[in-house]
């Protein structure tokens, strides 16, 4: 009995390495033979408003489509129940504002602002917020937050993942302000890249050290002595939807979004000299490597942070 049991698991290895080398043998082939569609293009501060939304809308989408696990339980979890006026600063394509605004169809939302300086996100925004919750009133105000009145006060302001586009010499003012617009009994919520997990191990200790991550938002709010609860949450990505060379293709687009295109500060990014950026697209497609499983499919694991802060009435 225990000879089959240990002849059954030399077979079930065997079939678990020749798996691991027919993948291994696809991509090799893939990259022998080349890439024959044009290169990916990064996200780049040279880009026009419409480049740079359709390429960022294209993450977002990718995402979707391999099978990130993301939900908005958490989320939800941190929305007072009896909230009804709601300011998304930086709302993109409307992802955060559609998982709430789904969740309340039955009680609804009856006061949404939507400040979003990038017009050519509103249309993604209308898309997606017009599917999802077709009932569902909603203003659109095209300023900076910095130039936004914010002159009634909402029960949920929202920021997510926008702190790696503001000056670093205004972060502090904004934070302010953002904390201004919330209601007594509301309450502030923001989302940010943890400063642990795989996405910070790619980053070399140069780059992890300026790169945007909560820490920022912990330093707020132990600069203005705020009670500030902290809650992480893991997404995985897992790309198992087409071929090795998709799957890796995908993964790496994942992957170099969230570590050098968003990572970074805005002007780091913009400061990076061709080197550095092959210096870290290389590091990213070998990380990549390391997430590959056997049947030829990737996952990757990220960390986000909500801090969620109540203005006690």
């Amino acid at each position: 009995c225990e000879w089959k049991m240990e002849e059954t698991g030399m077979k079930q290895r065997r079939v678990r390495t020749l798996a691991g080398v027919s993948a291994v043998l696809a991509l090799c082939v893939f990259f022998l033979l080349g890439n024959g569609d044009k290169p990916d293009k990064h996200i780049d501060t040279s880009m026009t408003n419409e480049e740079y939304a359709a390429t960022y809308v294209e993450r977002i989408e990718l995402f979707a489509k391999s099978n990130y696990t993301w939900t908005g339980d958490q989320l939800l979890s941190l929305v007072p129940p009896t909230a009804n006026s709601y300011l998304e600063i930086g709302s993109g394509p409307c992802n955060v504002i559609g998982t709430v605004a789904q969740a309340r169809q039955q009680t609804g939302l009856s006061r949404v602002v939507l400040v979003e300086p990038n017009t050519a996100m509103h249309p993604h925004c209308n898309k997606h917020l017009s599917t999802v919750v077709p009932n569902q009133k909603y203003e659109i105000v095209h300023l900076l937050f910095q130039d936004y009145a914010c002159s009634t006060p909402f029960d949920v302001v929202v920021i997510s993942h926008v702190l790696y586009h503001i000056p670093v010499s205004i972060r502090n003012a904004f934070l302010r302000k953002a904390k201004s617009c919330v209601a007594p009994g509301g309450v502030l919520l923001i989302q940010m890249a943890s400063d642990v997990g795989q996405h910070m191990d790619i980053l070399s200790e140069e780059h992890r050290a300026t790169a945007i991550h909560i820490q920022p938002v912990r330093e707020f709010c132990s600069q203005l002595e705020l009670k500030c609860s902290y809650t992480s949450q893991s997404s995985t990505y897992l790309t198992n939807t087409g071929s090795v060379r998709e799957n890796f293709e995908n993964m790496y687009k994942v992957m170099y979004f969230w570590v050098v295109e968003s990572a970074p500060n805005h002007a780091m990014y913009r400061s990076m000299d061709a080197p550095t950026h092959h210096h870290l697209e290389q590091k990213v497609r070998d990380y990549v490597w390391d997430t590959m499983h056997p049947d030829g499919s990737f996952s990757f694991e990220f960390v986000d942070e909500w801090m969620q802060w109540k203005h006690e009435p």
